[in-house]
């Protein structure tokens, strides 16, 4: 027996006319699955169509086998993390997320019921519509995120799941009385139909986390396997390690323990095939920034002792120390200086390592010490520090203001790596070529003017 108000009822269509992935004209989603943009939607059997947990897997060997498709020069040229942002933003989900309850609107139209399928109601000749006056709910639902997930089961479900129409961003359940209902009735079936399409979003919602926290990892293992196949395959290196190693005269006692270590288009890359160019390591860098971070904290206990030294002599005193810790193949002095401020590792013609050394007098102050190190000539995978020197007071002030200058800089990508209360990693793009990228560690130290001092 067909339900109440078939004629008007979501659940009043024939077999032949429900319609589980919706027909008229589609594009690809996420997932894979047509999505389609009806102008008159049909009622849907919702999270009935597939399976979820097939269809992330889907997404995942689709997003493997395009990294593999992608020409050897980009997947060489462009920076892995560039790679795996990309790839991620192509292929995680988008969560579905019900509007709150107060977003729910409700409307109640006049209609006409066949009675023949109503209770209570005695027709005798059932084979013509017998139509009344009835009343029609209609209720819509706002929501965000992939419309093509109402269509997918989780592996968590219930027997009992909704049907209504997908139209727009909008969920729309309908429901028809053969009399005007009462408030109470209305209101009790509209929490009913909007818990159950919550319940059943909530099911899928761990299953989609899952997928979308595992992607950036698959696609950096993806990426670094294809680069290690094409580099080996041409009989090259990654990049050209810069020699550099510890003195075996260095003093160790400075060694503080315990050290931490939505798409988004590519950048344009160079078409001409991959040259491997000088870079330091992971380690090299870490052993560099281990050597400033000691020395400025050794600064900030004996704060007297400097806090009266202007930015050259700073930097004459970082540079002595590092100096102190590190040689090169060819020399003895591997850090070298360039302007008032600077400090650099040089190879060939362009630059492997760049310090700046600055005295805090507000935001610009890094700004202009970040726009100098970026006009640089360097190589694709440079690495570069800002060291602050803070003379003032309320050194919590300016550790706050450290951040959002970073971030509001034209050139920067995003956070990586280190941080903690006076010390933060970024990854820049180089100018002209945001291809080629540029690690940046900014390190701030307290140096509060004596007693007395101007």
């Amino acid at each position: 027996m067909r339900p109440r108000g078939a004629a008007y009822s979501v659940r009043s269509w024939p077999l032949s006319h429900r319609c589980r992935i919706p027909a008229p004209r589609c594009r690809k989603n996420t997932l894979g699955h047509p999505i389609t943009v009806s102008d008159n939607p049909r009622s849907m059997s919702l999270f009935m169509a597939g399976s979820l947990r097939s269809s992330l897997e889907n997404a995942r060997q689709r997003m493997i086998a395009e990294i593999d498709a992608r020409d050897p020069s980009t997947l060489l040229n462009t920076p892995e993390d560039t790679l795996a942002d990309h790839f991620v933003s192509e292929y995680e989900v988008d969560p579905l997320v019900i509007a709150a309850r107060e977003e729910v609107s409700v409307e109640v139209v006049p209609t006409m019921i066949d009675a023949r399928y109503l209770p209570n109601r005695a027709v005798w000749d059932r084979g013509e519509p017998v139509p009344v006056d009835g009343t029609l709910v209609r209720v819509r639902v706002p929501f965000t995120g992939d419309p093509i997930l109402f269509g997918l089961q989780a592996s968590t479900w219930s027997p009992n799941s909704p049907e209504g129409e997908i139209s727009g961003n909008t969920v729309v359940f309908q429901r028809a009385w053969g009399s005007t209902p009462p408030n109470d009735e209305v209101t009790r079936w509209v929490d009913e139909e909007v818990s159950r399409l919550r319940q059943h979003v909530g099911y899928q919602g761990g299953e989609v986390h899952e997928h979308n926290g595992q992607l950036r990892a698959t696609a950096l293992e993806r990426i670094r396997a294809r680069r290690s196949h094409l580099l080996a395959s041409q009989n090259l290196q990654a990049s050209l390690p810069f020699k550099m190693h510890p003195r075996p005269d260095a003093p160790l006692t400075f060694v503080p323990a315990g050290v931490k270590k939505k798409s988004i288009p590519l950048p344009a890359a160079s078409a001409a095939p991959y040259r491997p160019e000088p870079a330091l390591s992971d380690e090299q860098f870490e052993d560099i920034l281990r050597t400033i971070r000691a020395m400025g904290h050794s600064m900030e206990r004996t704060p007297g002792a400097y806090s009266s030294l202007g930015e050259e002599d700073l930097r004459s005193v970082l540079l002595t120390s590092l100096n102190a810790q590190f040689e090169g193949s060819a020399t003895g002095e591997t850090f070298n200086v360039s302007g008032k401020t600077d400090i650099l590792i040089r190879q060939a013609d362009r630059n492997l390592f760049i310090a700046e050394c600055k005295i805090w007098d507000g935001p610009k102050t890094l700004t202009d010490a970040i726009d100098q190190i970026l006009g640089y000539l360097a190589w694709r995978d440079t690495r570069a520090a800002v060291v602050l020197f803070v003379r003032r007071r309320d050194f919590s002030a300016v550790r706050d203001k450290i951040p959002t200058t970073v971030t509001e800089h034209p050139q920067y990508q995003r956070k990586v790596g280190h941080e903690s209360a006076a010390e933060w990693h970024y990854r820049f793009a180089q100018l002209g070529d945001p291809a080629r990228e540029l690690t940046l560690a900014v390190l701030a130290f307290h140096l509060p003017l004596v007693v007395g001092a101007t």
